[in-house]
């Protein structure tokens, strides 16, 4: 199987995420970092900075705006929705 360069972000991500509960900050700097390591190591994600920034205005609770508290696998899940409305992948 052919992994695309967006699965493996998703995958690293869910891999090295802290398991507890971060906050919005904590929780794009570990996507920023999985990004960093994977273009250290030759690839190149395309659309990187917008998907960054789509997923900092994705990483908000409708129910309560003011929360600022998300888990790993949450975030994951906003990161694909955010690669697949960038990307169309």
């Amino acid at each position: 199987m052919n992994m695309s360069i967006y699965d493996l972000i998703v995958n690293a991500f869910t891999a090295e995420a802290n398991r507890t509960n971060q906050n919005r900050r904590t929780r794009l700097r570990e996507v920023r970092q999985v990004g960093q390591n994977i273009e250290s190591k030759g690839g190149k994600i395309l659309h990187w900075d917008q998907i960054l920034e789509e997923l900092e205005t994705a990483l908000v609770h409708p129910y309560d705006p003011k929360r600022d508290s998300f888990g790993y696998k949450e975030t994951a899940k906003r990161l694909k929705q955010v690669i697949s409305e960038v990307t169309d992948h």
